[in-house]
């Protein structure tokens, strides 16, 4: 029996293709329109990675403290795990606690980057990159994705610009 699933939801057909062609893959981006259901993919894909125990935790890293908030209610909203926000608000101390309590930690990059030895040495395996397109140039996604090695990588965008397509897609999730 699956220790972790879905609850309250029933995901859309275009949501479990869309997560198992993901699934399917070492690394993947889902590009989708705004409002399509983007996170609920990620949230699947999260739950059979985490149920097969191909990934031990996974990281949500997400823009604003404000999506890591929202990000954060609805993953324990759809689902029975209890993601875990984790942002600057937080003292140095209480997150180092809650990185180590999560299996879904849902941060800020530059909240990872200020930690990055603790999520180093907490073992996080899995990562899904909300607006991935922002992880070339020097962004904190840059340079998270750079440091921290995760056996499985999903990105997510509403838009990729077609000039930086091999770079996000090529580069950034590319194995390793």
């Amino acid at each position: 029996m699956s220790k972790f699933r879905l609850r309250k939801i029933k995901p859309r057909s275009y949501q479990e293709e869309a997560s198992k062609w993901a699934l399917s893959r070492k690394n993947a981006v889902v590009v989708l329109p705004t409002g399509s259901g983007k996170t609920l993919i990620a949230i699947i894909w999260a739950i059979n990675l985490l149920n097969t125990g191909e990934v031990r935790k996974i990281l949500f890293l997400e823009p604003t403290r404000f999506l890591v908030e929202q990000i954060s209610k609805y993953i324990s909203k759809v689902s029975n795990i209890e993601a875990t926000p984790i942002h600057g608000v937080f003292e140095r101390k209480e997150r180092k606690d809650r990185w180590r309590k999560s299996i879904i930690a849902v941060a800020t990059p530059e909240v990872v980057v200020s930690d990055i030895d603790i999520v180093k040495a907490e073992g996080f395996d899995g990562v899904v990159v909300d607006e991935c397109h922002h992880t070339t140039g020097k962004d904190a996604y840059k340079k998270v994705m750079q440091e921290l090695k995760f056996k499985r990588k999903l990105g997510l965008s509403a838009f990729i610009p077609y000039t930086r397509r091999y770079e996000i897609e090529g580069l950034t999730f590319r194995n390793g």
